[in-house]
C-alpha cells in the first residue's frame, strides 16, 4: 500500500528559483516513484528468489513479462547479474513502426531481441510471426467484426487529449451509422475489457446502445470471432492485422487522423500507401463508402493485384510468414 510517511523521507535540496526539469523531478520524486521501488521493493525481491522461478536456467525467453510483470523482471535482473542469457520476443504489431518504441530498453538490455521479421543494427534478430502457427480461416458469407481498441493513455498520436478517446469512439460510432442496413445487421462489436471498468463503462459503453448491434463485451475468443467473418474492422493499428495478413482475412484499419504523425519516418510510406489503397482510412464516409461496395464480395478486394501488392511491400521485412525450418531457426538462435 501507498506509505506516505516513507515517501515524505524522501528528499532532496532544491533551488526553487530555478525552474528546471531536474528540479521538477526532484521537488516529486517521492511522489513519482513507484510502489514496486518502495513499499513493495523487499517482497518482490523474496517472490523472485522463491521457488516460483526456476533457479538455475539455462537461459530466459520471454515475449510478455517483461513488460508488466515485477516479480518476473527483479528475477531477471538477478540471474542477468549471474551471467544467464536473457531473450525477449516481439509481442505485437507497431513494436518498430512508431516513433513511440524507438528507444524501447528491451532492444538494448537484452542479448537478443526476437523480431517477427524486422533486422538493424542492435541485437535484433530476424524470425517469423510467432503468433500465426495456427491457421486461421474466415466465414465469406459470415459477419462484420469491429475491433476496438482498449481505453488506454498510452496516446495513438504523438500526444493524448482527454478527449481524443471519446472523438475516436464517435468516428466509428458514425462511421457505422453510414453504412447499409443489410451491413449494419451482421456487425458484431468486440469491446476490450476495460470498456466495463467502473469509470470507462459509465464514460464510454452507453455511447453503442442506440445502434442495435450485437455487442462482444471480450467473453468470447478472438480467433472464434474471426473465423465467422467475412470482414474484421480495426479502429487501431492492431496485432490481428498482422497476423490476419498471414491468414488472408481481409482486414481494414480505421484510425485516428493524426495517426500517422506517429509513425516512424522509414515506414511511413508504408501507411500511406495502405490509404492509397483503402486498406488503412482516417475519413469517416470514404470508409463506409468502401465497405458498402465490397461487402458481397471481400476476397475479391483483398486479392486484388493492386491490394495484394500493397499489403506484401507493407509486410516485407516486418512480418514474416512461419516457414519451413523456422523452429530450427528459432532454436538455432536460442543456443548460447
Amino acid at each position: 500500500k501507498y506509505n506516505l510517511k516513507l515517501r515524505e523521507s524522501i528528499s532532496f535540496k532544491v533551488d526553487k528559483s530555478k525552474k528546471t526539469i531536474e528540479n521538477f523531478i526532484l521537488e516529486n520524486i517521492n511522489i513519482f516513484l513507484p510502489k514496486s521501488f518502495l513499499e513493495n521493493f523487499q517482497k518482490i525481491k523474496n517472490i523472485a528468489n522463491s521457488n516460483i522461478f526456476p533457479k538455475n536456467p539455462k537461459f530466459i525467453f520471454t515475449s510478455y513479462l517483461h513488460a508488466f510483470d515485477e516479480n518476473f523482471k527483479t528475477y531477471a535482473a538477478f540471474k542477468t547479474r549471474d551471467k544467464k542469457p536473457y531473450y525477449v520476443s516481439q509481442h505485437g504489431n507497431n513494436c518498430f513502426t512508431r516513433i513511440h518504441n524507438n528507444h524501447s530498453r528491451e532492444f538494448y538490455y537484452t542479448d537478443k531481441f526476437f523480431s517477427w521479421g524486422y533486422k538493424d543494427n542492435h541485437k535484433i534478430d530476424k524470425l517469423f510471426n510467432f503468433k500465426t502457427l495456427k491457421k486461421l480461416k474466415n466465414n465469406k458469407q459470415g459477419n462484420f467484426l469491429i475491433v476496438f481498441d482498449f481505453i488506454r493513455n498510452i496516446p495513438d498520436t504523438l500526444y493524448l487529449t482527454p478527449n481524443s478517446i471519446m472523438e475516436n469512439i464517435l468516428r466509428s460510432k458514425k462511421f457505422i451509422k453510414n453504412l447499409d442496413p443489410k451491413i449494419q445487421s451482421k456487425i458484431i462489436l468486440r469491446l476490450n475489457s476495460d470498456f466495463f471498468a467502473k469509470v470507462y463503462g459509465i464514460k464510454y459503453f452507453e455511447l453503442f446502445n442506440d445502434l442495435n448491434v450485437k455487442i462482444d463485451k471480450g467473453g468470447t475468443n478472438m480467433e472464434n470471432l474471426i473465423e465467422e467473418s467475412r470482414i474484421v474492422l480495426f479502429t487501431y493499428d492492431s496485432t490481428n492485422f498482422l497476423e490476419n495478413y498471414v491468414h488472408d482475412i481481409p482486414s481494414i484499419i480505421f484510425c485516428n487522423p493524426n495517426y500517422l504523425n506517429s509513425i516512424d519516418k522509414k515506414f511511413y510510406p508504408r501507411y500511406l500507401d495502405l490509404q492509397r489503397n483503402k486498406v488503412m482510412f482516417t475519413n469517416v464516409e470514404e470508409i463506409s463508402n468502401h465497405i458498402n461496395l465490397i461487402w458481397n464480395d471481400p476476397k475479391k478486394w483483398w486479392v486484388s493485384k493492386e491490394t495484394k501488392q500493397c499489403l506484401e511491400n507493407f509486410n516485407k521485412d516486418l512480418n514474416t510468414k512461419p516457414y519451413k525450418g523456422c523452429f530450427d531457426d528459432l532454436i538455432s538462435k536460442l543456443k548460447y
